[in-house]
This record gives C-alpha cells, sequence and structure tokens, in this order.
C-alpha cells in the first residue's frame, strides 16, 4: 500500500513539475529570440545611419538591462509570472524605443 502511495505521488510530482520547466524554457526561447531580433534592428539602423552612434549606445545599454533581469529572473531556476510580465513589459519598451529612435530623423554618419 506505502509503495502504490509513494509510486503515485511520485507521478503526480513529475507531472506537476514538468509543464512549469517547458514553461520556463518557452518563456526563455521567446526572450532571447526577442532580443537577438532587437540586437539585429539595432546594428541593422547603425549600418544604414538610421541612429547615431549615441542611440545606439543608449538602445544596447538598454538590451544589457533587460539581460540582466533575464539573468536575475532565471538564477533560481525558475521564471515567475510576475517576472515573465517584469520582462515582457521591458521588452516592449526596448521595442518601442528602437522605432522611435530609428525614426527620428536624426542620422548617423
Amino acid at each position: 500500500m506505502n509503495k502504490i502511495i509513494a509510486g503515485a505521488l511520485f507521478v503526480v510530482a513529475t507531472l506537476a513539475f514538468l509543464p512549469a520547466e517547458a514553461k520556463n524554457n518557452h518563456c526563455k526561447r521567446c526572450s532571447q529570440k526577442l532580443s537577438h531580433e532587437q540586437h539585429k534592428r539595432i546594428r541593422q539602423g547603425v549600418k544604414n545611419g538610421e541612429l547615431t552612434g549615441k542611440e545606439a549606445a543608449i538602445l544596447q545599454a538598454q538590451q544589457a538591462h533587460i539581460h540582466r533581469l533575464k539573468q536575475m529572473a532565471m538564477a533560481d531556476g525558475v521564471v515567475t509570472p510576475q517576472e515573465q510580465h517584469l520582462l515582457r513589459k521591458e521588452i516592449q519598451k526596448a521595442d518601442a524605443n528602437i522605432h522611435r529612435q530609428k525614426h527620428d530623423c536624426q542620422h548617423g554618419r
């Protein structure tokens, strides 16, 4: 009887853990992809003259801040919904800043 209960608890604990781990991995992959795309947009903006050096430096600093937030969120192995919300908010803010800076009629070069 005890073996059956122990086995059932193990199965339940394993099943409860897997979706959370999969969700964290999904969150990590999505934020990595968005971050990569933002870096790419910044490089492209510098290359074609849409961003000045100063603008690019500010945007890169914002990307570094987001990277630090991700590292802190993943430090304990679990990204909570609150941490996911904060990361999403910061990534969206960075996205808007990149768009605004690329279209503000200031030109590098």
